[in-house]
């Protein structure tokens, strides 16, 4: 069984059930399956005034909006663990950091040691 206490604490037996966490097998969309990185949310803040630093007396916080931080999301060919050959969504940092293992571009009709 799976899943997380319940938080109030009134009813002992209070399980979220969730599916195992697969991460080969995400339909989700802007989800990274190497990190984990996906669309956050903050704010967008609004400034006015001159900066102290340039002679002004401050900047001040005239505005505040929600806004989305997306994560930079390549749809790669991959090779996976178990050697099967499959379209996967990395983020660039992953694809930087070598996570991710390409599949050779060609598959040559001939072998070198075999030319005539």
């Amino acid at each position: 069984m799976w899943g997380l206490p319940c938080l109030s604490g009134v009813f002992g037996d209070c399980l979220i059930r969730r599916k195992p966490f697969n991460r080969w097998n995400l339909d989700m969309s802007r989800v990274c399956q190497f990190t984990g990185r996906k669309t956050h949310a903050g704010n967008q803040y609004t400034h006015r005034g001159k900066a102290k630093y340039l002679g002004g007396v401050g900047t001040k916080v005239t505005g505040k909006t929600k806004r989305t931080f997306k994560a930079n999301i390549q749809t790669v060919t991959a090779v996976l663990p178990d050697g099967s050959i499959k379209r996967v969504k990395a983020s660039a940092k992953a694809i930087k950091m070598g996570l991710i293992v390409k599949p050779l571009k060609r598959k040559y009709a001939y072998k070198p040691d075999q030319q005539g």
